[in-house]
């Protein structure tokens, strides 16, 4: 009795933080277009929409007010569907994203005349993580309603998942192969900024800036890590679900905290002085990427 009750707790603990994941990426969403302070590029919007896309996945079964007891067929294999398409969206825009940084960095450095990334790469960075999602979703929501035995909920009574089938471990390795191609990325980028950091204003030896990076390749690792669990083994406890649900959540605090976001709703905030730049450094507002490849943050002025 106890354990069921200690593991009830854990699923509401879950479902917690899913919602509170899920709520603050879609309210750092909603700053960001209110605000005419704050520019965004699409990459960005995609990311923050695939972490909602993500906590309301895993929730769906408590929006629904079956988290409790025996859910529904029909939700259960659209759960189920929709929590093994997450993590390839998730991977494929927080991908991108880093890409974007990445490209936006190197003309930033370079002498090359043209100032923002094409339509045509910023159009495929934003639309491919989407078709990624919804080629897996529908692959797997009609694996479930072709064989409806092996969908039910999980042990750990969080959300619904296949069973006796290899399928979830192929999520679990695409999401395991793209988190690893995400810390390349993240690597390339911190490279680059050390190396060419006196050429780019805003880009000293920021404390904050250290703290975002460090803070986020961690996350980026941790996901690694839970991946890999996920793709070698079978059965794991609720704690792994837990770990999950942590993820979007300190993602939001690290989006959240930037500082054109807080002076969103922080008005009395007042801005710092403008000066101008006459070093013949790159400049880069340090609001727009407060810590570039980490909190995948922003993006350079006035791009996309």
């Amino acid at each position: 009795m106890d354990t069921q009750a200690s593991n009830a707790r854990l699923v509401q603990i879950f479902i917690a933080l899913q919602l509170t994941g899920g709520f603050g990426f879609a309210f750092l969403i909603f700053s960001s277009i209110v605000s005419k302070n704050t520019q965004r590029h699409g990459s960005w919007y995609s990311f923050c929409a695939s972490w909602t896309v993500f906590c309301i996945s895993y929730s769906m079964l408590s929006f629904a007010g079956q988290q409790m007891t025996t859910p529904s067929y029909g939700l259960c294999v659209t759960q189920a569907a929709l929590v093994y398409a997450a993590p390839p969206l998730l991977g494929s825009t927080t991908s991108a994203l880093v890409l974007h940084v990445l490209l936006q960095v190197r003309l930033a450095i370079s002498h090359s005349t043209r100032s923002k990334i094409t339509t045509r790469t910023a159009a495929v960075m934003l639309f491919v993580p989407w078709l990624v999602w919804s080629g897996f979703f529908i692959g797997i929501l009609v694996f479930g309603l072709q064989h409806p035995l092996l969908v039910e909920r999980s042990m750990n009574g969080t959300y619904c998942v296949l069973v006796n089938t290899a399928l979830p471990k192929l999520t679990s390795s695409f999401a395991t192969f793209i988190s690893a191609v995400i810390l390349a990325l993240e690597v390339a980028v911190g490279a680059i900024l050390y190396r060419y950091r006196g050429h780019l204003a805003g880009f000293g030896q920021s404390p904050v800036m250290a703290l975002r990076i460090a803070v986020f390749t961690m996350i980026g690792i941790a996901a690694m890590a839970v991946s890999l669990v996920y793709t070698v083994t079978w059965k794991r406890g609720v704690e792994f679900d837990i770990l999950i649900a942590v993820l979007p959540l300190a993602a939001v605090i690290i989006f959240g905290s930037q500082t054109d976001i807080l002076r969103v709703w922080i008005f009395w905030w007042r801005d710092p002085p403008h000066t101008v730049d006459g070093s013949g450094t790159s400049s880069i507002s340090q609001t727009r990427i407060s810590a570039p490849h980490s909190s995948m943050l922003s993006t350079l002025p006035d791009h996309v």
